[in-house]
């Protein structure tokens, strides 16, 4: 899977924190599970910015 070789990639750099690259993948996919389910694609709002806040989520948590 490409997205799971990207985030293997950046742990290895160190770029990325060490985590399961599986794992991580699974979760962000998770994530963008509703703008790709039909029923609910049209519900969500599709915009930079939604996606500007999903990657924040992903990559930096809700901690401030």
């Amino acid at each position: 899977m490409k997205v799971q070789g990207i985030i293997r990639n950046g742990v290895e750099q160190g770029e990325l924190r060490r985590v399961d690259p599986g794992v991580a993948t699974w979760a962000l996919l998770g994530m963008l599970y509703p703008y790709y389910f039909p029923v609910h694609a049209r519900q969500m709002p599709s915009s930079d910015q939604v996606l500007e806040q999903l990657l924040a989520i992903y990559l930096e948590g809700l901690n401030l």
